[in-house]
């Protein structure tokens, strides 16, 4: 609870915990997973428009982090992360048009 914003009827306060973690990959020892973890209690009915806001914020977090790793990565290996990365966004809710 903020006591700079406090509570006010009409209106919901989500819980949300974010976080990542970083796993030594498998495959190769000089890759390493990052693994980004968000959960979120909506705590009553929230708008779509808001929930598409969020699903493409998202979107463009792991967007930023992709490309930050990018140059590091073959050819073959960024095909298979875009690939991955629009299923999930997909998944999470955020429409084809928000992921590349």
């Amino acid at each position: 609870r903020h006591t700079s914003v406090p509570l006010r009827p009409g209106f919901t306060r989500i819980d949300m915990k974010i976080g990542s973690l970083l796993n030594a990959n498998e495959v190769n020892e000089r890759h390493t997973d990052l693994v980004f973890v968000a959960q979120a209690d909506l705590k009553g009915w929230i708008p779509g428009w808001a929930l598409a806001n969020a699903a493409g914020v998202q979107a463009y977090m792991v967007q930023r982090v992709q490309e930050h790793f990018t140059p590091t990565l073959t050819a073959e290996e960024t095909t298979s992360l875009e690939q991955i990365t629009a299923e999930w966004m997909i998944f999470m809710g955020a429409g084809r048009e928000t992921v590349k």
